[in-house]
Parts: C-alpha cells; sequence; structure tokens
C-alpha cells in the first residue's frame, strides 16, 4: 500500500475471512516480510492455510520458507489487471492483423451485431451467476465418506493468539550509535 507521495510503502496483511488488519509495517520488501513471520512465530506460520499476495518475488519467496503448507493465492485485483492488459494485447494485435489483411472492413457490420451478442451474453451470465450463488452443500456433506470438509466460518487467525506489539524502549535507556536502524 502506497502512502505517500514518491515510492513509500506499507506492507499490511489481513485475515482473509474477518477482513481485519491484523500487522502492518513500513516498507516492502524480504526484510519487511520476514518482520511478520518473525512477530508471528513459526507455529502460528505452520497453521496458515491461504496467503493472498499481488505475485511479487519479495513476498511469495518468504511465504515459501516460512509457511511451507500455505496456498500461495494471486489477489483478484493484480489478476484481473494483468489479465485485462493481456486482453488488451492480443484485441490490438488481432486488429491491427485485420487492418493489413482488409478485415478491417467487415468490423461495421460486426459492431451492429454486437448488442444483441451482449444482451445474450448477459442473460447467460444473470444465470450462471444464480448457480454460482445457490448455497453450498459443503456444511451439510461434511464428514460424509468422498465429501470435503466445510469451509470453516470463522477467521482464520482470528483463532490464534493476537500478537504483541513491542513494548517501547524505557526514556531512560538510550540505544547505542551502533545499533540504531533508520527507513
Amino acid at each position: 500500500m502506497k502512502y505517500k507521495k514518491g515510492q513509500r510503502y506499507l506492507t499490511v496483511v489481513c485475515d482473509h475471512l474477518t477482513d481485519k488488519v491484523i500487522w502492518a509495517a513500513k516498507g516492502r520488501s524480504k526484510d519487511t516480510v520476514s518482520a511478520f513471520f518473525d512477530a508471528l512465530g513459526d507455529e502460528r506460520a505452520a497453521r496458515l492455510q491461504f496467503v493472498t499476495c499481488d505475485g511479487a518475488e519479495w513476498i511469495r519467496t518468504v511465504v515459501a520458507e516460512r509457511a511451507k503448507g500455505a496456498t500461495i493465492c494471486l489477489d483478484t485485483f493484480h489478476l484481473i489487471g494483468w489479465a485485462t492488459d493481456a486482453l488488451d494485447e492480443v484485441r490490438r494485435d488481432e486488429w491491427n492483423h485485420l487492418r493489413r489483411t482488409g478485415g478491417a472492413a467487415l468490423m461495421p457490420a460486426f459492431r451492429r451485431a454486437q448488442p444483441k451478442a451482449a444482451a445474450a451474453m448477459r442473460r447467460r451470465a444473470a444465470v450462471s451467476w444464480a448457480e454460482i450463488s445457490r448455497p453450498s452443500r459443503d456444511a451439510e456433506n461434511a464428514g460424509r465418506p468422498g465429501q470435503p470438509a466445510a469451509m470453516p466460518t470463522t477467521g482464520a487467525l482470528s483463532a490464534l493468539p493476537p500478537i504483541e506489539p513491542k513494548k517501547p524502549a524505557s526514556p531512560k535507556a538510550k540505544t547505542p550509535p551502533s545499533a540504531a536502524t533508520s527507513q
């Protein structure tokens, strides 16, 4: 998350199921992600099931090392952006190919047909969405032979004890210059 003009970022960790922020720190590097796992601890890191990130190598490598059992998922914001960019590139390439080969002359007829096709797609999408949004039978089938277990209904990280914040150094104790760090 960018928080100020220039290149200043926060790394924010949220619980998938409760949508609550559970940890945040300045920076976007392997060290920042490692600091989260240091605060989380090895035992709780081993219990992570899913980690959503933007595909950055500096996140994925640390997660792979520290939460070996977690499945890394790409976040929808970046995934849709990448798919849209790829689709735009293919569309441009096809249009340029049609222009070079004379097929672009057929485009006005295609444009007249688009509204009808779009309406049909919307009807099909509404039916598909109705099928997708039907209540799941996972909960009632859980435990039956050959059936998957139901998804948890509470926050995966909310069941874990909270991360204790670091206590600030007492005003009397001074940090030697060699131990001071800046960001």
